[in-house]
């Protein structure tokens, strides 16, 4: 008996052609058996011949699925902070210690020197890694701080109450401004308070750290002697009456018998990058201040328009920037008091 051809095709779920005998079509059918059978068999042999989402589902399994997931995406947010954070820090060799979200203790074998410290980005400087007491973290604007067990007070300050001032507002420019990105209207007013804001924090903090090293350095006296000579080192000093330029920094931390500027830069070769911006900043402060729109219009033209952008830029310098004074006026006042550190 043969069969139609819209019979043998629905018995082998194959359209087939018309105008053949059934046993034409039935061995055409056979044909089509065997080359499947042929295409299992090679793909058995060789996993890398299979269709392309066969080796999708083979290789790259469901990230969601697995008991781990949760620790996958941890790890992955810490390696792109920890990207990040390399960056910021000049190119730095930074990988993640062995566990995630915290920084490895004294003796634990890590992989590198980036981790998390209560949900702070912290590493240990170069030299000193797996050391206890020894990191700096970062806030949570990202810029590097010192551990508040061996910063000073002034530092402490810098960190805290003045950059929570500032964040005040950069809150209010958000909300105005919006945060996405793209031009601003309306700002200019927010983005002059700003610098005038960050020049006059960081006047202060400049002049508290001043404070600190001179009562530091009078302690070593004894008697009547060390009111007069707190007094003397803080006398007629430029940042009483004047920006905290760099050249009003490295006289008044002078009086203290060091060579300001290059021992911050011996400590940390980005500090010249970041005294330029320290200039930059009192530039744009003296122009706001005494209404001179030309110095402003140069600004701009040197690339460093008066935009929020720009005060988050130098933000960052003078965080960074703080953090090294801290550092080198603690160990430079360690030397002159015989190895006892100020704070």
């Amino acid at each position: 008996m043969c069969l139609a051809s819209s019979e043998v095709g629905s018995n082998l779920g194959h359209s087939v052609p018309s105008g053949h005998s059934g046993r034409e079509l039935q061995g055409w059918g056979d044909d089509r058996r065997a080359i499947r059978a042929s295409r299992a068999a090679s793909r058995d042999r060789d996993p890398t011949s299979r269709p392309r989402r066969d080796r999708a589902i083979t290789t790259r399994p469901n990230r969601r699925a697995g008991p781990d997931r949760g620790g996958a995406v941890r790890r992955r947010a810490d390696a792109r902070r920890g990207r990040r954070a390399a960056r910021r820090l000049g190119g730095h060799d930074l990988d993640l210690p062995a566990t995630p979200g915290r920084c490895a203790p004294a003796g634990e074998k890590t992989t590198g020197a980036v981790g998390l410290i209560a949900g702070n980005l912290c590493r240990v400087p170069r030299g000193n890694r797996n050391r206890p007491g020894q990191f700096s973290s970062r806030n949570r604007h990202g810029d590097p701080i010192a551990s508040t067990s061996m910063s000073s007070s002034a530092l402490n300050g810098w960190q805290q109450e003045r950059a929570a001032r500032l964040d005040e507002l950069v809150a209010a420019h958000q909300r105005i401004g919006g945060s996405a990105a793209g031009r601003r209207w309306q700002t200019e007013q927010l983005n002059w308070a700003l610098i005038l804001r960050l020049a006059a924090e960081f006047q202060g903090f400049a002049r508290e750290l001043h404070d600190l090293g001179s009562q530091a350095i009078a302690a070593g006296a004894s008697g009547p002697m060390v009111n007069v000579v707190q007094r003397s080192l803080v006398l007629n000093r430029q940042l009483d009456r004047g920006n905290a330029r760099p050249s009003a920094l490295g006289s008044d931390f002078g009086r203290f018998g060091i060579d300001w500027w290059p021992e911050l830069t011996k400590r940390d070769a980005r500090t010249t990058g970041r005294q330029q911006q320290l200039e930059l900043l009192n530039r744009a402060r003296n122009a706001i201040v005494h209404s001179l729109p030309t110095d402003l219009a140069q600004l701009e033209k040197e690339g460093q328009p008066p935009t929020l952008a720009t005060v988050k830029k130098w933000r960052r310098a003078l965080n960074a920037l703080a953090a090294t004074m801290d550092g080198v006026l603690s160990a430079h006042i360690a030397q002159l008091t015989n190895g006892s550190t100020p704070w």
